[in-house]
C-alpha cells in the first residue's frame, strides 16, 4: 500500500497484492486518485473577455481503478474497471462548477496458453469490452442543462502462435476479430436545439478481421532485422441518426460506411545494439488510421466522403 498528498489538493493511494497458491497465480491493483486541479485567471490565456473567471473547481478530478488477473495451468483472466470523474472546459468557460465528464471502462479477457513443443506455443483469447462517456454540459447559466451519452460496447478474439525453429529466428503469426456490437452518440443539449441520437443501425456492427506475421532474426549478436505484415479488412456497416425524436419536426438519415477493401500493412526494421544502452534502428512501415463510428458522423450529410 503507498499514499501521496500534494498541491491543489491531491491525494493518491495505490494497493497491491500477489501471491500463489499450488498452481493458481493471482495479482490484484487498486488506485484511487482525487485532487480540486489548478486554480487560475482565465484572462491570462483568453484575453479580456474572460475578466474576472477563474478555474478555480472547474478542474476537479477523480478517478479509481481495478484489476485483477489469475493463471490457473495455462488458463487465465484478467478484468479492469476505471472509473473517471473529471471536470473541464470545452468551448466556453463553465458557468459554475465545471463541465462534468463522467467515464466508465470495462474490460474482461479469458484465455488459453500452451506450449506444443520445445519450439511452438499458442496463445487464444477472447474478451469483452465496454466504454461508457456521460457529458453533463455547465454553459452561460446557473439552471442550464445539456447532457450527452456515448456508449460502445463489443468484443475481441485473437490467436497467436509463436514458432522458434532456431536460436536466432523468431516467427509470430496470429488471427484477430474485433467486434463493436453497440456504438451510441446522444447529445440532448435543449439550448442549443440539439437532440439527437446516432448509433448503428439494427443487426449492424463494426467490425475488424485481420492476420498477421513477424519475424526477428537475429543477424548477428549486435545486429538484427524485425519484419511483419499485417492484412485487415471492414466490412461495411450501417447507421442511422435521429433528430427530436417523436416530435412534429423528427428528422431520420441513415449512412453506410463502405471502405471494405482489404488492405496490407508491411514494416521492416534495422536494429543495431552497440551496447545495452544504445539503440540504432532503420525503419519502414505503412499505417492505416481507419475512422471511428463517432468521426464517421460526418457520413450523415449530403454528398459527404467516405474516409
Amino acid at each position: 500500500v503507498s499514499t501521496a498528498m500534494g498541491s491543489e489538493k491531491t491525494f493518491r493511494m495505490f494497493v497491491r497484492s500477489s501471491g500463489k497458491v499450488e498452481d493458481f497465480e493471482y495479482s490484484f491493483n487498486a488506485s484511487y486518485f482525487d485532487t480540486e486541479g489548478p486554480a487560475f485567471d482565465l484572462e491570462k490565456v483568453g484575453g479580456p473577455d474572460y475578466a474576472g473567471v477563474t478555474t478555480e473547481k472547474q478542474f476537479e478530478n477523480q478517478e479509481k481503478y481495478f484489476n485483477f488477473s489469475g493463471n490457473f495451468k495455462g488458463f487465465y483472466a484478467n478484468a479492469s474497471f476505471t472509473e473517471g470523474k473529471r471536470e473541464l472546459i470545452f468551448l466556453l468557460p463553465a458557468f459554475s462548477h465545471g463541465h462534468l465528464a463522467n467515464n466508465n471502462v470495462t474490460r474482461l479477457y479469458f484465455g488459453y496458453q500452451k506450449q506444443l513443443s520445445d519450439k511452438l506455443r499458442f496463445d487464444g483469447k477472447l474478451g469483452y469490452f465496454e466504454n461508457s462517456v456521460f457529458f453533463e454540459w455547465d454553459f452561460f447559466f446557473f439552471i442550464f442543462f445539456g447532457v450527452q451519452k456515448n456508449l460502445a460496447s463489443g468484443y475481441e478474439a485473437d490467436l497467436t502462435f509463436f514458432f522458434d525453429p532456431t536460436p536466432k529466428l523468431n516467427i509470430t503469426v496470429g488471427l484477430n476479430y474485433y467486434n463493436v456490437s453497440h456504438a451510441e452518440n446522444s447529445p440532448f443539449l435543449p439550448f442549443f436545439g440539439l437532440d439527437a441520437r446516432t448509433r448503428l443501425a439494427k443487426g449492424e456492427s463494426r467490425t475488424i478481421q485481420s492476420a498477421f506475421a513477424q519475424f526477428n532474426f537475429k543477424l548477428s549478436e549486435k545486429l538484427k532485422i524485425v519484419a511483419g505484415a499485417r492484412a485487415e479488412q471492414m466490412p461495411a456497416y450501417a447507421f442511422n441518426n435521429i433528430d427530436n425524436a417523436g416530435l412534429p419536426n423528427e428528422i431520420r438519415q441513415e449512412a453506410i460506411y463502405d471502405q471494405s477493401d482489404a488492405e496490407f500493412i508491411p514494416r521492416v526494421a534495422l536494429i543495431y545494439l552497440p551496447n545495452e544502452k544504445h539503440s540504432l534502428k532503420l525503419l519502414y512501415g505503412k499505417a492505416l488510421n481507419r475512422p471511428s463510428f463517432w468521426q464517421n458522423n460526418d457520413l450523415l450529410e449530403p454528398n459527404a466522403p467516405q474516409l
